[in-house]
C-alpha cells in the first residue's frame, strides 16, 4: 500500500533486508536472497494446496448436520475450532521456521494438513471432527507463517512487495477455491463427506514429494532454538492506528466466520438453495472478491482502503441482510460481491497501516496482536449458533451484522477525526 511504485530493486545485502510494507505480515525481519523462479513457484502452489483444505468443510457442514443430527451452534463451534488451531501457531510458532528452517517448518504443516484430512475421511462422530479442524487450523496458522516469508526470499527480483501480493492472493484464492472444489463434491460425488478428503489426501501427499524434492532451503544456518513464549504487544506511540485498525479485523472476522460457518444453511433454510455448489461457490465469491483490490489496485493510500474498504462492506451487509430477509438471492449475491470487495481493501489497509507505523524491532509483536485480536471473532461467531437456538438463524445473523455495523461506523468517524486532528495539528 502506500503511494511506492512496485518496481524491481536491487537486493540489499543480507543483513539490511527487512520486512517492510508486506501485505501479509508473518514475513520475518531476515531473507536470504535466493533468486530461483522455480523455487517460488512451487511454493506458491505448496502454499495455495495447504490453504486450499482449509475451506473444504464450509460447504459439508450441513451433510453433517443432517447425519449427526447437531444444531446450528455446533456448526460455529467447529469453526471456533479452527480458529483456536490458526490463532496458537501464530501466537506460539510464527516465527519457527527462522529457527529450524523454511522446508521443515512447511513439512511439519502438510504432515498435520494430513493428519486432519485423514480424521475427515475416518470421522464417525462430532469430537473427530472437532479435532480435525483444530489440526487443520494449526496446519493453516503454520503455512501462513512460513511460506510468505519463503516467497520473499525466493522472489527472482527482489520485490518484496510484489512477494506479499502474491502471498496474500495465493491465500485468499485457494480458500475461495476450496469451498467450490468442496461443493462440487457435495453436489455430484457419491460419499461427498469422504471422497473429496481423500482426494486432497493424495495431493497433500505429492505437495510433500514436491517440497522434498524441489524446494531449496533459503535459510543457510538455522539454529535450531525452540522458543514457545507468546510474542504479542503494541507500542505506546502506534495505539491511534493500532486499535482501529484491530477492532476493524475482528468485525471483518467476525463476518467471514458468519460466512465461512453458516453460508449452506443460510442459503439452504432462508433463501432455499439447497444446491451445495451454490453454497461453496458463494463461499469462492467472496475469497475472489476480497482478492481483486489486491491484485488490480496497487496505487491506493493506506487510508483510502480503510475508509472505501469499510464503506463498501457496510453496502455489502446492507444487501446481504435485505437478501435474507426479503429473500432475495440476487440480492444476496450482490451484497457479496460488494461486501468481498469492501473486506480485502479493509484488510489491506489496515495492514499497511500498522506495518507503517509499527517500529521494526517490534512490527512481528504488533501483528501477532492484531491477529489475537481479530480471531476473538470466532466468540462472536459463536454467540450467533447460540442465539440461534434461541430465537432463529436469521435474528441471530441481524444481530452480528447490527453489531458490526455500529462498530464499524464509530471506527470510520474515528479514522476521519483523526485524520482531521492531524492536520489542524500541522496547521
Amino acid at each position: 500500500m502506500g503511494e511506492e511504485h512496485d518496481t524491481p530493486r536491487r537486493r540489499p545485502p543480507t543483513d539490511q533486508v527487512r520486512c517492510i510494507d508486506h501485505l501479509d505480515t508473518r514475513v520475518t525481519q531476515r531473507h536470504y536472497p535466493h533468486p530461483h523462479l522455480s523455487a517460488y513457484l512451487v511454493l506458491a502452489g505448496v502454499f495455495a494446496t495447504g490453504m486450499l483444505g482449509t475451506t473444504l468443510p464450509t460447504p459439508l457442514y450441513v451433510l453433517w448436520q443432517e447425519h449427526y443430527r447437531f444444531p446450528d451452534v455446533i456448526i460455529t463451534i467447529l469453526f471456533a475450532a479452527f480458529t483456536l488451531g490458526m490463532l496458537m501457531a501464530l501466537v506460539f510458532l510464527g516465527r519457527v521456521s527462522d529457527h529450524f528452517g523454511r522446508r521443515p517448518v512447511l513439512l511439519g504443516a502438510l504432515g498435520v494438513a494430513c493428519a486432519s484430512t485423514l480424521l475427515f475421511v475416518l470421522a464417525q462422530q462430532v469430537l473427530i471432527l472437532l479435532a480435525g479442524r483444530f489440526l487443520s487450523g494449526l496446519a493453516a496458522g503454520l503455512l501462513a507463517g512460513t511460506a510468505p516469508a519463503g516467497l520473499a526470499e525466493f522472489q527472482p527480483t527482489g520485490n518484496l512487495r510484489q512477494a506479499g501480493r502474491l502471498a496474500t492472493a495465493t491465500n485468499l484464492g485457494s480458500l475461495g477455491l476450496g469451498a467450490l472444489v468442496a461443493g462440487l463434491f457435495a453436489q455430484f460425488a457419491p460419499a461427498p463427506t469422504q471422497l473429496v478428503f481423500g482426494v486432497y489426501l493424495a495431493i497433500l501427499a505429492m505437495t510433500v514429494l514436491l517440497v522434498v524434492v524441489l524446494l531449496p532451503e533459503p535459510v543457510p544456518t538455522p539454529d535450531r532454538r525452540l522458543g514457545l513464549r507468546p510474542r504479542l504487544g503494541v507500542v505506546r506511540s502506534t495505539r491511534a492506528i493500532f486499535w482501529p485498525a484491530a477492532l476493524t479485523a475482528l468485525c471483518l472476522s467476525a463476518i467471514l466466520g458468519l460466512f465461512g460457518a453458516l453460508a449452506p444453511t443460510l442459503l439452504r433454510s432462508i433463501l432455499h438453495v439447497p444446491n451445495l455448489t451454490v453454497a461453496g461457490g458463494m463461499v469462492c465469491v467472496l475469497f475472489g472478491a476480497a482478492a481483486a483490490p489486491l491484485l488490480l489496485l496497487h496505487g491506493l493510500t493506506t487510508r483510502k482502503a480503510r475508509l472505501v474498504g469499510v464503506f463498501l462492506v457496510l453496502v455489502g451487509l446492507a444487501l446481504i441482510e435485505g437478501g435474507l430477509a426479503v429473500p432475495a438471492f440476487a440480492c444476496f449475491l450482490v451484497g457479496t460481491v460488494i461486501g468481498g470487495v469492501g473486506l480485502g481493501l479493509a484488510s489491506i489497509g489496515c495492514l499497511a497501516a500498522i506495518n507503517q507505523v509499527s517500529p521494526p524491532h517490534h512490527r512481528a509483536y504488533t501483528v501477532s496482536a492484531y491477529f489475537a485480536i481479530a480471531s476473538l471473532s470466532s466468540l462472536l461467531v459463536v454467540g450467533v449458533g447460540v442465539l440461534a437456538q434461541q430465537a432463529s438463524l436469521f435474528a441471530a445473523s441481524l444481530v452480528l451484522i447490527a453489531l458490526s455495523t455500529l462498530l464499524l461506523l464509530l471506527i470510520l468517524a474515528r479514522i476521519l477525526w483523526f485524520d482531521r486532528y492531524e492536520q489542524g495539528g500541522r496547521s
